[in-house]
Protein backbone atom coordinates (compact mmCIF):
# COMPACT_ATOMS: atom_id res chain seq x y z
CA UNK A 1 0.00 0.00 0.00
CA UNK A 2 1.61 3.65 -0.93
CA UNK A 3 0.84 6.83 0.89
CA UNK A 4 -0.86 9.19 -0.98
CA UNK A 5 0.83 12.53 -1.60
CA UNK A 6 -1.84 15.18 -0.81
CA UNK A 7 -1.33 18.94 -0.85
CA UNK A 8 -0.79 21.95 1.96
CA UNK A 9 1.36 24.14 -0.14
CA UNK A 10 5.14 25.42 0.43
CA UNK A 11 5.28 27.40 3.78
CA UNK A 12 4.55 30.40 4.05
CA UNK A 13 6.89 33.41 4.85
CA UNK A 14 6.77 35.70 7.33
CA UNK A 15 8.48 39.29 7.41
CA UNK A 16 8.99 41.41 10.24
CA UNK A 17 11.41 44.14 11.47
CA UNK A 18 13.93 41.80 12.66
CA UNK A 19 14.01 40.62 8.88
CA UNK A 20 14.99 44.50 7.35
CA UNK A 21 11.21 45.66 6.97
CA UNK A 22 11.43 48.98 8.30
CA UNK A 23 7.94 48.59 10.40
CA UNK A 24 5.59 46.64 11.54
CA UNK A 25 2.81 48.89 10.86
CA UNK A 26 1.66 48.07 7.33
CA UNK A 27 -0.90 50.14 5.47
CA UNK A 28 -0.46 49.31 1.28
CA UNK A 29 1.14 46.54 -0.35
CA UNK A 30 1.88 47.18 -4.65
CA UNK A 31 4.10 45.57 -6.99
CA UNK A 32 5.28 47.82 -9.95
CA UNK A 33 5.75 46.48 -13.88
CA UNK A 34 9.12 45.53 -12.96
CA UNK A 35 7.87 43.46 -10.48
CA UNK A 36 9.17 44.99 -7.40
CA UNK A 37 7.15 44.89 -4.02
CA UNK A 38 6.41 48.29 -2.35
CA UNK A 39 5.28 47.98 1.17
CA UNK A 40 4.14 51.66 2.86
CA UNK A 41 4.31 51.93 6.35
CA UNK A 42 3.91 53.69 9.25
CA UNK A 43 8.64 54.43 9.30
CA UNK A 44 8.72 54.64 5.35
CA UNK A 45 8.57 53.07 2.58
CA UNK A 46 10.31 49.72 1.97
CA UNK A 47 10.92 47.95 -1.86
CA UNK A 48 11.19 44.51 -2.19
CA UNK A 49 13.36 42.61 -4.66
CA UNK A 50 12.45 38.62 -3.72
CA UNK A 51 15.39 38.31 -1.85
CA UNK A 52 16.61 41.55 0.30
CA UNK A 53 14.54 45.13 1.40
CA UNK A 54 15.30 48.72 0.67
CA UNK A 55 13.92 50.96 2.89
CA UNK A 56 13.34 54.79 2.29
CA UNK A 57 12.60 56.87 5.04
CA UNK A 58 12.54 61.02 5.56
CA UNK A 59 15.42 62.88 6.20
CA UNK A 60 15.90 66.46 7.06
CA UNK A 61 19.04 67.51 5.35
CA UNK A 62 17.74 65.68 1.77
CA UNK A 63 15.02 67.85 -0.33
CA UNK A 64 15.28 64.24 -2.62
CA UNK A 65 14.30 62.04 -0.07
CA UNK A 66 11.07 60.67 1.47
CA UNK A 67 8.64 63.46 2.51
CA UNK A 68 7.52 62.13 5.21
CA UNK A 69 8.14 58.66 7.16
CA UNK A 70 4.23 57.73 7.56
CA UNK A 71 3.49 56.66 3.65
CA UNK A 72 -0.11 55.26 2.97
CA UNK A 73 0.33 54.38 -0.92
CA UNK A 74 2.21 53.51 -3.57
CA UNK A 75 1.73 53.63 -7.27
CA UNK A 76 2.44 53.04 -11.26
CA UNK A 77 0.78 54.85 -13.82
CA UNK A 78 0.15 53.22 -17.21
CA UNK A 79 3.49 55.61 -18.32
CA UNK A 80 5.61 53.86 -15.91
CA UNK A 81 5.86 56.72 -13.07
CA UNK A 82 5.65 55.71 -10.12
CA UNK A 83 3.95 57.84 -7.64
CA UNK A 84 4.32 57.79 -3.76
CA UNK A 85 1.54 59.05 -1.10
CA UNK A 86 2.75 60.57 2.25
CA UNK A 87 1.50 62.39 4.99
CA UNK A 88 3.60 65.03 3.73
CA UNK A 89 2.29 64.63 0.15
CA UNK A 90 2.74 63.41 -3.47
CA UNK A 91 6.05 62.57 -4.48
CA UNK A 92 7.55 60.96 -8.03
CA UNK A 93 10.27 58.52 -7.71
CA UNK A 94 12.87 57.99 -9.78
CA UNK A 95 14.40 54.34 -9.98
CA UNK A 96 17.31 55.07 -11.77
CA UNK A 97 18.81 57.79 -8.81
CA UNK A 98 16.30 56.46 -6.35
CA UNK A 99 15.08 59.15 -5.43
CA UNK A 100 11.66 61.32 -4.75
CA UNK A 101 10.80 64.79 -6.00
CA UNK A 102 7.36 66.73 -4.58
CA UNK A 103 4.91 67.09 -6.54
CA UNK A 104 2.97 70.87 -6.15
CA UNK A 105 -0.66 70.24 -6.09
CA UNK A 106 -1.00 74.00 -6.31
CA UNK A 107 -4.19 73.90 -4.20
CA UNK A 108 -5.43 77.83 -5.45
CA UNK A 109 -7.91 77.89 -2.08
CA UNK A 110 -5.11 76.93 0.59
CA UNK A 111 -1.89 77.95 -0.66
CA UNK A 112 1.49 76.28 1.08
CA UNK A 113 -0.90 73.76 2.95
CA UNK A 114 0.30 70.13 3.01
CA UNK A 115 -1.53 66.99 1.59
CA UNK A 116 -1.91 63.87 3.34
CA UNK A 117 -1.91 61.73 0.81
CA UNK A 118 -4.40 58.76 1.47
CA UNK A 119 -4.93 57.02 -2.30
CA UNK A 120 -3.58 56.83 -5.74
CA UNK A 121 -5.63 55.93 -9.24
CA UNK A 122 -5.09 56.66 -12.49
CA UNK A 123 -8.54 56.93 -14.28
CA UNK A 124 -9.16 56.21 -17.24
CA UNK A 125 -11.36 57.62 -20.04
CA UNK A 126 -12.88 56.03 -22.90
CA UNK A 127 -11.11 57.76 -25.72
CA UNK A 128 -7.85 56.08 -24.53
CA UNK A 129 -6.63 59.20 -22.25
CA UNK A 130 -6.53 59.41 -18.28
CA UNK A 131 -5.95 61.38 -15.38
CA UNK A 132 -4.82 60.47 -12.06
CA UNK A 133 -6.41 61.16 -9.07
CA UNK A 134 -4.95 61.52 -6.15
CA UNK A 135 -7.32 61.29 -2.38
CA UNK A 136 -6.08 63.20 0.37
CA UNK A 137 -7.06 63.71 3.96
CA UNK A 138 -8.89 67.28 4.34
CA UNK A 139 -8.41 68.57 0.66
CA UNK A 140 -10.27 66.39 -1.35
CA UNK A 141 -9.35 65.04 -4.62
CA UNK A 142 -7.23 66.51 -6.46
CA UNK A 143 -6.89 65.65 -10.56
CA UNK A 144 -3.33 66.09 -12.24
CA UNK A 145 -2.36 64.98 -15.94
CA UNK A 146 -0.41 62.43 -15.62
CA UNK A 147 2.27 63.50 -18.74
CA UNK A 148 2.75 67.08 -16.99
CA UNK A 149 1.92 66.93 -13.20
CA UNK A 150 0.25 70.02 -13.21
CA UNK A 151 -3.49 69.86 -11.81
CA UNK A 152 -6.34 70.48 -13.22
CA UNK A 153 -8.38 73.03 -10.78
CA UNK A 154 -12.10 73.00 -13.08
CA UNK A 155 -12.28 69.29 -13.25
CA UNK A 156 -11.11 69.08 -9.33
CA UNK A 157 -13.84 71.81 -8.51
CA UNK A 158 -16.58 69.67 -10.38
CA UNK A 159 -15.88 66.97 -8.91
CA UNK A 160 -15.09 67.99 -5.06
CA UNK A 161 -18.74 69.16 -5.25
CA UNK A 162 -19.94 65.76 -5.31
CA UNK A 163 -17.94 64.18 -2.49
CA UNK A 164 -19.32 62.71 1.01
CA UNK A 165 -16.32 64.62 2.74
CA UNK A 166 -13.25 66.27 2.02
CA UNK A 167 -11.53 63.55 3.63
CA UNK A 168 -11.38 61.03 1.37
CA UNK A 169 -9.91 57.43 2.63
CA UNK A 170 -9.98 55.29 -0.84
CA UNK A 171 -10.37 55.29 -4.83
CA UNK A 172 -11.55 52.24 -6.94
CA UNK A 173 -12.64 52.81 -10.44
CA UNK A 174 -14.56 49.53 -12.04
CA UNK A 175 -15.04 47.85 -15.46
CA UNK A 176 -17.69 50.21 -16.62
CA UNK A 177 -15.52 53.94 -15.61
CA UNK A 178 -16.98 54.58 -12.37
CA UNK A 179 -15.44 55.78 -9.95
CA UNK A 180 -16.13 54.67 -6.24
CA UNK A 181 -14.53 57.26 -3.18
CA UNK A 182 -14.90 56.38 0.04
CA UNK A 183 -15.25 59.24 2.97
CA UNK A 184 -13.16 58.54 6.12
CA UNK A 185 -15.35 58.22 8.41
CA UNK A 186 -18.14 57.37 6.01
CA UNK A 187 -20.03 58.46 3.12
CA UNK A 188 -20.15 57.02 -0.49
CA UNK A 189 -19.68 58.85 -4.17
CA UNK A 190 -19.76 57.23 -7.24
CA UNK A 191 -19.09 59.20 -10.61
CA UNK A 192 -18.26 58.36 -14.00
CA UNK A 193 -14.78 59.01 -14.26
CA UNK A 194 -14.92 60.99 -17.88
CA UNK A 195 -18.18 62.97 -17.43
CA UNK A 196 -18.17 63.22 -13.28
CA UNK A 197 -21.79 62.51 -13.94
CA UNK A 198 -22.90 61.03 -10.26
CA UNK A 199 -24.58 57.45 -10.28
CA UNK A 200 -27.77 57.00 -8.39
CA UNK A 201 -26.42 54.78 -5.55
CA UNK A 202 -27.11 55.07 -2.06
CA UNK A 203 -25.63 53.69 1.30
CA UNK A 204 -25.94 54.57 5.08
CA UNK A 205 -23.40 57.37 5.45
CA UNK A 206 -22.46 56.12 8.88
CA UNK A 207 -21.20 53.57 6.89
CA UNK A 208 -17.41 53.55 7.11
CA UNK A 209 -16.14 52.04 4.34
CA UNK A 210 -12.38 50.25 4.01
CA UNK A 211 -12.07 48.93 0.57
CA UNK A 212 -13.61 47.92 -2.67
CA UNK A 213 -13.47 44.94 -5.57
CA UNK A 214 -14.82 43.63 -8.58
CA UNK A 215 -15.97 40.25 -9.82
CA UNK A 216 -15.07 39.87 -13.22
CA UNK A 217 -17.66 37.88 -14.29
CA UNK A 218 -20.77 39.81 -12.83
CA UNK A 219 -19.65 43.24 -13.05
CA UNK A 220 -20.63 42.84 -8.98
CA UNK A 221 -18.82 45.31 -5.95
CA UNK A 222 -17.98 43.91 -3.01
CA UNK A 223 -17.88 46.60 -0.56
CA UNK A 224 -15.55 46.35 2.44
CA UNK A 225 -16.77 47.99 6.00
CA UNK A 226 -16.44 48.08 9.28
CA UNK A 227 -20.36 47.42 9.31
CA UNK A 228 -20.09 44.15 7.30
CA UNK A 229 -19.93 43.01 3.97
CA UNK A 230 -22.01 45.07 1.64
CA UNK A 231 -22.67 43.87 -2.34
CA UNK A 232 -23.54 46.14 -5.28
CA UNK A 233 -25.93 44.32 -7.47
CA UNK A 234 -24.90 45.43 -10.76
CA UNK A 235 -28.01 44.02 -12.15
CA UNK A 236 -30.62 45.56 -10.00
CA UNK A 237 -28.19 48.46 -9.57
CA UNK A 238 -28.73 48.49 -5.56
CA UNK A 239 -26.24 47.57 -2.44
CA UNK A 240 -27.45 45.58 -0.03
CA UNK A 241 -25.89 43.77 3.29
CA UNK A 242 -24.69 39.96 3.31
CA UNK A 243 -27.25 38.20 4.76
CA UNK A 244 -24.43 35.43 6.23
CA UNK A 245 -24.25 36.06 9.79
CA UNK A 246 -20.34 35.88 9.83
CA UNK A 247 -20.88 38.79 6.91
CA UNK A 248 -23.34 41.26 8.60
CA UNK A 249 -20.96 41.61 12.00
CA UNK A 250 -17.43 40.87 10.56
CA UNK A 251 -15.30 44.40 10.37
CA UNK A 252 -13.71 44.01 6.56
CA UNK A 253 -10.82 46.19 6.03
CA UNK A 254 -9.20 45.14 2.87
CA UNK A 255 -10.34 43.28 -0.36
CA UNK A 256 -8.47 40.50 -2.94
CA UNK A 257 -9.99 38.47 -6.16
CA UNK A 258 -7.24 36.34 -6.24
CA UNK A 259 -7.52 34.23 -9.51
CA UNK A 260 -4.65 31.76 -7.61
CA UNK A 261 -7.80 31.25 -4.60
CA UNK A 262 -11.06 30.51 -7.15
CA UNK A 263 -12.27 27.14 -7.38
CA UNK A 264 -14.86 25.59 -10.26
CA UNK A 265 -18.80 26.84 -9.25
CA UNK A 266 -17.05 29.42 -7.13
CA UNK A 267 -16.81 33.19 -7.01
CA UNK A 268 -13.91 33.81 -3.90
CA UNK A 269 -13.12 37.07 -2.34
CA UNK A 270 -10.05 36.82 -0.03
CA UNK A 271 -11.29 39.70 2.93
CA UNK A 272 -8.76 41.10 5.55
CA UNK A 273 -10.34 42.00 8.72
CA UNK A 274 -9.91 44.41 11.57
CA UNK A 275 -8.81 41.93 14.51
CA UNK A 276 -10.09 38.82 13.15
CA UNK A 277 -7.51 37.75 10.61
CA UNK A 278 -8.23 36.48 6.99
CA UNK A 279 -11.43 35.06 5.50
CA UNK A 280 -12.91 34.05 2.43
CA UNK A 281 -16.40 34.80 1.17
CA UNK A 282 -18.30 33.25 -1.79
CA UNK A 283 -20.07 35.67 -3.44
CA UNK A 284 -22.32 33.19 -5.32
CA UNK A 285 -23.56 31.48 -1.71
CA UNK A 286 -23.12 34.52 0.07
CA UNK A 287 -20.70 33.07 2.88
CA UNK A 288 -17.84 34.10 4.66
CA UNK A 289 -15.53 32.04 6.50
CA UNK A 290 -12.43 31.68 8.13
CA UNK A 291 -9.31 31.02 5.59
CA UNK A 292 -7.51 27.55 6.51
CA UNK A 293 -4.02 27.82 4.99
CA UNK A 294 -2.18 25.12 5.86
CA UNK A 295 1.10 26.31 5.26
CA UNK A 296 0.81 29.60 7.67
CA UNK A 297 2.50 28.43 10.45
CA UNK A 298 1.73 31.70 12.36
CA UNK A 299 -1.35 32.17 14.60
CA UNK A 300 -3.20 35.28 12.03
CA UNK A 301 -6.95 34.63 13.27
CA UNK A 302 -6.39 38.36 15.70
CA UNK A 303 -4.29 39.26 12.79
CA UNK A 304 -5.61 43.04 11.59
CA UNK A 305 -5.27 42.60 7.75
CA UNK A 306 -5.10 46.02 6.10
CA UNK A 307 -3.29 45.46 2.63
CA UNK A 308 -3.82 41.96 0.36
CA UNK A 309 -1.99 42.13 -2.71
CA UNK A 310 -1.25 39.03 -5.51
CA UNK A 311 1.67 39.50 -7.24
CA UNK A 312 2.51 38.67 -10.80
CA UNK A 313 3.73 34.89 -9.84
CA UNK A 314 0.01 34.03 -7.83
CA UNK A 315 1.63 34.72 -4.75
CA UNK A 316 -0.63 36.18 -1.81
CA UNK A 317 0.80 38.82 0.19
CA UNK A 318 -0.78 39.95 3.54
CA UNK A 319 -0.06 42.77 5.06
CA UNK A 320 -0.58 43.35 8.86
CA UNK A 321 -0.66 46.36 10.92
CA UNK A 322 1.01 45.96 14.19
CA UNK A 323 2.36 42.34 12.92
CA UNK A 324 4.11 42.41 9.63
CA UNK A 325 4.54 41.12 6.53
CA UNK A 326 2.99 37.51 5.26
CA UNK A 327 3.88 35.86 1.73
CA UNK A 328 1.78 32.16 0.82
CA UNK A 329 3.24 31.11 -2.22
CA UNK A 330 1.31 29.85 -4.92
CA UNK A 331 1.62 26.21 -5.31
CA UNK A 332 4.39 25.66 -8.33
CA UNK A 333 2.98 23.55 -11.91
CA UNK A 334 -0.07 22.92 -9.47
CA UNK A 335 1.09 20.72 -7.36
CA UNK A 336 0.92 21.56 -3.56
CA UNK A 337 3.40 19.81 -1.03
CA UNK A 338 3.07 17.82 2.13
CA UNK A 339 5.46 16.70 4.78
CA UNK A 340 6.29 13.03 4.72
CA UNK A 341 7.86 11.87 8.31
CA UNK A 342 9.24 9.10 6.81
CA UNK A 343 11.52 7.08 4.49
CA UNK A 344 12.42 8.30 0.99
CA UNK A 345 10.65 8.95 -2.13
CA UNK A 346 11.98 6.96 -4.37
CA UNK A 347 9.20 7.71 -7.58
CA UNK A 348 6.08 9.39 -8.38
CA UNK A 349 3.30 7.97 -11.09
CA UNK A 350 -0.06 8.86 -11.93
CA UNK A 351 -2.54 6.25 -11.33
CA UNK A 352 -5.96 6.15 -13.26
CA UNK A 353 -7.89 7.68 -10.66
CA UNK A 354 -5.81 10.77 -11.32
CA UNK A 355 -3.96 10.05 -7.87
CA UNK A 356 -0.34 10.33 -7.50
CA UNK A 357 1.28 7.45 -5.31
CA UNK A 358 4.27 7.86 -4.02
CA UNK A 359 6.78 5.43 -3.88
CA UNK A 360 9.31 5.03 -0.88
CA UNK A 361 11.41 2.88 1.52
Amino acid sequence: MFPLLVANAQMARFYTTEFSLPNSKVNHLYQDSRGFVWISTENGLACFDGRDFQTFRYRRDKTDALASDLVLSMFEDSRGTLWTGTSMGLQVFDPDSRSFRLIDLQDPEDPGSTQHISSILEVKSGNGGSELWVATSQHGIYILDPLTHRTKEARRGLLNRNLPSPFVYTLFQDSRGWVWIAGETGGLSVVEGETMQIQDIMLDPQTVIRDFEEDPSSGNILIATMNGLYVYQAATRSIALSNDPEGKRCKAYSLLYSKTAQKVGERIFLVGTEANGLSVYDMDADKLRRANIPSVQQDISRWKVHSLMEDNQGNIWIGAFQTGLLVIPRSMYGFEYTRVDYGSVSSIVRDPGGRLPVDWY
